[in-house]
């Protein structure tokens, strides 16, 4: 039964932000998933195959969906909201926070970094390390259309 209702949570937060995308593309980008780095000694998967989309809804709030293959070498699907409300130039900083399939708690959480190349933006996600946990810093492009 949790499994169903985290299945019905995620679904439900993947067609708001499906809905958000299609009204404007202008501020919509293609994710493609990179790379991560992890602390501790555990050997993690840190290669992370993936698409997602990202809609830029204003410059503090982004919605994001999308798959990768995660640490665990299990694939993951995911929808989540950026926060971003500290602007320098054309870094914006903040966090995140989702859910996402593939993990032993479906809650994703941590602090983002985006820079803004014009037509490409690079964000790095971190997720400092609790309750036993690895940190990791992730590496994803995004490409607007």
């Amino acid at each position: 039964m949790r499994h169903e209702l985290w299945r019905a949570v995620f679904f439900t937060a993947a067609a708001a932000c499906l809905s958000v995308v299609s009204q404007c593309r202008a501020e919509t980008s293609l994710i493609v998933h990179g790379v991560s780095k992890h602390s501790g000694a555990t050997k993690y998967n840190e290669n992370h195959a993936g698409l997602g989309v990202r809609h830029q809804a204003s410059p503090n709030w982004g919605y994001q969906v999308g798959t990768y293959r995660n640490s665990y070498n299990k694939q993951t699907t995911y929808a989540a909201v950026n926060y971003t409300p500290l602007h320098y130039g054309s870094l914006s900083l903040g966090a995140f926070a989702g859910v996402g399939t593939g993990y032993k708690q479906p809650v994703m959480a941590g602090l983002l970094a985006v820079y803004d190349f014009g037509k490409v933006a690079a964000s790095v996600r971190a997720v400092p390390g609790i309750a036993g946990l690895d940190s990791v810093v992730a590496l994803e492009i995004g490409i607007k259309f």
